[in-house]
């Protein structure tokens, strides 16, 4: 392009006057600076034209190769990253979709229960039979009958044996009763075994009367099995109120365990449930016991009465019993000469409800003695049989010991048809534990003695 600027400018100027040649001269310079203005431009758009230019989007990060040498649009922005040593211009990746999240559903927040407070059970209490019969519940512990059936039979007082310990303990079916009455025969203690809310598979082992049982059984309206009795006893046996419903060694209900290691004396014992099933019904004599008073029970200690885990009765020198209170299962815990005793049929420890500690007064009938004429003659011949009862017409001192607290009080009782009751100091009633009951039966010789004590 400059060559051929240069050749119209020769040419111009011979064919010229001085005025054109100025003119032309002039012309010339103009146009020979225009095309190197042109030639400028072109030059700058080739060089512009072999830059490279970025591809990237405005908002795409890319590397960059040379700071000195790289053009932008003014109109582009540039997200730059720094790198450590200079690198070829990469062709930039096109965008990655982003993929959608998957559609969940959001959880629905299980409902929670909220516990219902647990109400505080009403105090349960009741002062007479009438109130026992509105809840279908025991005259003798106060809980509820399991069965129709067994609030419809009748009571069964059976003999069990205690002494001497090796051939007779620990017993069986002790725990089942609805109350136990220990009491003295003859220099060591017998129980009179009250059986009536539940049914022990074994009760024994089975031993003879005792003339305490004649105010028991008509007490408490019951039938009475046992093994036999003195010639005296077994007449006042005969004699009583009571007669019809005494269940002698020969019916059905007992049987002997020959497989023991004791004496021949010590291997009777029943099966209550064939009692009530055969004997008393074939008597017609099955019935809810009637009697016309009735002990109070109530769940929650009466005021009063002091806090007391323990109490001991020396029963002169052939036993010594201890009750210690066990807070953990609510029930007072019977150990006899150093050993927790046991009810064979389960092998737990004998445990009751309520411990009651009566003082009674205490007498010996000598007209049901057995003079031994021929062994010891008068006027040395003494009662060697049978002769020493409680009497239980009257009232006396009671000890009650429940809930892990010791109640003075008194029992009363006519000795028929009439229950044992209790009562304060104050005359109000004395409640027993909803359960079962030991009855320990002194005489006031024990009181007097102090062989009854509170401490260890």
């Amino acid at each position: 392009m400059r060559r051929h600027c240069e050749t119209l400018d020769r040419e111009s100027v011979g064919d010229t006057s001085a005025f054109d040649l100025r003119r032309k001269t002039m012309f010339q310079k103009l146009f020979t600076a225009t095309c190197l203005l042109l030639t400028l431009i072109l030059f700058g758009c080739s060089d512009a034209l072999t830059a490279t230019e970025p591809t990237a989007q405005p908002t795409q990060a890319v590397a960059q190769a040379d700071e000195s040498t790289a053009t932008f649009e003014p109109t582009a922005t540039y997200v730059l990253e720094p790198t450590d040593a200079p690198t070829a211009t990469p062709t930039a990746a096109p965008p990655t979709e982003t993929p959608a999240p998957d559609a969940t559903d959001t959880p629905i927040p299980s409902p929670t229960n909220t516990p219902t407070p647990t109400a505080t059970p009403a105090p349960l209490e009741f002062r007479d039979r009438e109130s026992l019969d509105e809840e279908n519940r025991s005259p003798f512990t106060g809980e509820v009958f399991e069965s129709e059936e067994i609030a419809n039979r009748r009571p069964i007082i059976c003999k069990v044996s205690n002494s001497p310990a090796e051939y007779t303990r620990p017993q069986y079916g002790l725990n089942s009763a609805d109350m136990v009455f220990e009491h003295l025969a003859e220099g060591v203690t017998r129980f009179s075994v009250l059986m009536h809310s539940q049914t022990p598979e074994r009760l024994g082992p089975i031993r003879s009367a005792r003339l305490i049982d004649t105010y028991l059984a008509e007490m408490y309206d019951a039938a009475f099995c046992f093994s036999g009795a003195s010639i005296g006893v077994s007449g006042r046996l005969e004699g009583s109120n009571f007669r019809s419903r005494l269940l002698r060694s020969y019916y059905e209900g007992y049987f002997r365990d020959e497989t023991l290691d004791v004496p021949f004396e010590h291997t009777m014992f029943t099966e209550p449930q064939l009692f009530w099933e055969i004997e008393l019904e074939k008597r017609e004599l099955n019935r809810a016991p009637r009697s016309v008073n009735q002990a109070a029970f109530s769940s929650e200690p009466p005021e009063g009465g002091e806090e007391a885990e323990y109490v001991s009765i020396q029963y002169r020198n052939w036993s010594f019993v201890e009750w210690e209170w066990d807070d953990e299962i609510g029930k007072w815990i019977r150990t006899v000469d150093d050993e927790v005793l046991t009810d064979k049929n389960t092998d737990e420890p004998i445990s009751a409800d309520n411990v009651l500690i009566l003082f009674v007064p205490h007498f010996v009938d000598r007209s049901i003695c057995d003079w031994q004429l021929e062994q010891i003659p008068e006027p040395n011949a003494h009662c060697l049989a049978g002769g020493l009862y409680p009497d239980f017409d009257g009232w006396g001192d009671a000890h009650l010991m429940r809930d892990g607290r010791h109640y003075v009080g008194r029992w009363e009782s006519d000795g028929e048809n009439t229950m044992l009751t209790y009562y304060d100091e104050d005359g109000n009633a004395l409640p027993l534990q909803i359960g079962n009951t030991w009855v320990q039966v002194l005489p006031y010789s024990y009181q007097q003695e102090n062989r009854m004590s509170f401490e260890r």
